[in-house]
């Protein structure tokens, strides 16, 4: 696509709705060379008593990041007002606008028309964040009338648009809508309706694509410490951005399989697998998938990687090899051998341990057990757990079921259910047991030989 409004694929806008313009001053000045924070949005509460032109200068004092009006709602009167408005809007200084155009296609056609003749790019939205909006909702507009809405905007050159991110429902419904009509990666959403709206920055980040920027203001700028605030929501748009890529590379290696029945190292059964065995042979997946571990943690002074073998041998490696080159402190790559229902360390590799700051790696978790069980080895030899990294949490495994670690990082977190053998319905139904993943095969084997 050409040229965006935002350069980065991903970013913070502040909606900078505070009440005057040394509040502004103060937030801009705190928060623009924050990496990750792509923008600012101005409204009602600012313009209405400064000026549109008064709040781009209080703002330009301190940073050269896009600014975009939000005149609530433009966009909705008679398509005449459109170039009065353009006009009025370029000779302030900002970049960008955002237009919701519920009155009908000719307003929407002339105001999309004119803003960009004057130079700005055009956000065009068409479903807001509250409740009751659509009719089938007790609101008043139309079903049909936001898809339309994009629609229009799409054939009129338009490749920015507002959606509600507090409704990952429609974000989905609408990034699908214009990926068939622009293509994918031809367009960017702008998403507000978080935090004190309810949205989550996560959750939305999974199905916007890979283009888009939520729209956060109140959980910002009423902090006490807006700087601090903000890091923290961009820290989100980056889990967010690595765990979408990340459940990409498990599909697109078969790594997720669903409606069997596995028989899991718990000795739990379920119908969902995370195969991570089909992603080793790739070792450009294996690689990217480490190398965003190991980028979480660059500053965290990691000193050992350690991980349980057999599976978490290829992590614990890759994970130290990326480490080493992110911050030119040779990081080691060791990993314990199971011994019964125990984990211990052979060939001498407890020795790398004591008075070390380590990264406890591996690949699924399910329980914790294996996990909690070698941070405990760790320790015991005077290591310091600094955090454990996984490739997959699917047991919804807290650092309390781990040994309180300091922090757990899952590069992709799922809910699979689980069942006791006792309780397990695909037991009951017959279903045949899965002997190519999971621990299927040595159950089979085992319940053989008490038979």
């Amino acid at each position: 696509m050409e040229r965006r409004l935002i350069e980065t694929a991903q970013s913070v806008i502040i909606a900078a709705d505070v009440p005057d313009l040394e509040a502004l001053r103060e937030l801009v000045k705190s928060t623009c060379d924050i990496k990750g924070i792509g923008g600012y949005k101005v409204g009602l509460e600012l313009v209405i008593p400064n000026g549109l032109r008064a709040v781009v200068s209080a703002i330009k004092e301190y940073s050269d990041l896009p600014i975009i009006y939000d005149h609530q709602k433009g966009g909705t009167d008679i398509p005449e007002l459109g170039e009065k408005f353009a006009k009025s809007v370029k000779l302030s200084g900002v970049n960008a606008v955002i237009l919701f155009p519920f009155g009908g296609a000719a307003t929407e056609e002339e105001w999309i028309k004119t803003c960009q003749k004057e130079g700005l790019v055009v956000l065009v939205g068409g479903h807001m964040t509250q409740k009751k909006f659509l009719a089938s909702e007790e609101g008043f507009i139309a079903d049909s009338a936001p898809e339309k809405i994009y629609s229009i905007a799409a054939k009129n050159g338009v490749r920015d648009f507002v959606v509600p991110g507090n409704k990952v429902e429609f974000v989905q419904k609408y990034r699908e809508l214009l990926e068939n009509l622009l293509g994918q990666g031809n367009f960017v959403l702008y998403a507000p309706g978080f935090i004190a709206q309810g949205g989550d920055i996560s959750e939305t980040g999974k199905v916007a694509g890979e283009n888009w920027h939520p729209i956060v203001g109140s959980a910002i700028y009423k902090a006490e410490n807006k700087r601090e605030a903000a890091k923290k929501i961009t820290e989100k748009i980056e889990k967010a951005r690595i765990e979408r890529r990340s459940l990409e590379i498990f599909a697109q290696n078969k790594a997720i399989i669903t409606g069997s029945h596995i028989v899991y190292t718990s000795k739990r059964h379920g119908s969902d697998y995370v195969n991570k065995d089909a992603i080793y042979p790739n070792t450009k997946a294996t690689d990217e998938l480490c190398g965003f571990i190991a980028e979480h943690f660059k500053d965290a002074k990691v000193e050992v990687v350690v991980a349980p073998a057999v599976g978490g041998v290829i992590l614990s490696h890759e994970t130290a090899g990326r480490l080493t080159e992110l911050t030119g402190q040779e990081v080691l790559g060791i990993y314990a051998d199971k011994e019964g229902d125990t984990l211990v360390f052979k060939r001498g590799y407890g020795e790398f341990i004591k008075g070390k700051r380590v990264l406890v790696v591996d690949d699924v978790l399910t329980t914790g057990g294996s996990v909690a069980k070698l941070v405990e080895l760790v320790r015991s030899l005077d290591g310091e757990v600094v955090a454990v990294a996984v490739l997959c949490n699917r047991g919804g495994v807290k650092v309390e079921d781990i040994g309180n670690v300091p922090e757990l990082f899952a590069l992709v977190n799922v809910q699979m259910a689980d069942f006791e053998e006792s309780e397990c319905p695909f037991c009951k139904a017959s279903i045949p047991i899965n002997i190519e993943v999971g621990k299927g095969k040595a159950y089979l084997a085992e319940k053989a030989k008490v038979a």
